[in-house]
């Protein structure tokens, strides 16, 4: 599911250059697929355990329809 959902960085949107990994949205709760998606390297490392939100807002990322559902699920 997470494959066919993510198909570029979540968070920046560019495509991925075999740097694919995955990031936990709510970092305290499991991986499960309403709290994971796949993300490029370099936004993994700088976002960290950061609300996704909060630091998406601070780099001025575009936020998606889809990561404000997927954070809404993972923060019940």
């Amino acid at each position: 599911m997470i494959n066919e959902r993510d198909k570029v960085c979540v968070y920046c949107g560019k495509d991925f250059n075999k740097d694919i990994e995955h990031d936990h949205i709510n970092p305290f709760r499991q991986f499960d697929e309403t709290n994971i998606v796949k993300c490029c390297r370099k936004c993994n490392r700088k976002k960290s355990s950061s609300d996704m939100i909060q630091w998406m807002n601070f780099k001025k990322y575009k936020i998606s329809q889809k990561l404000l559902d997927l954070y809404k699920k993972a923060y019940k």
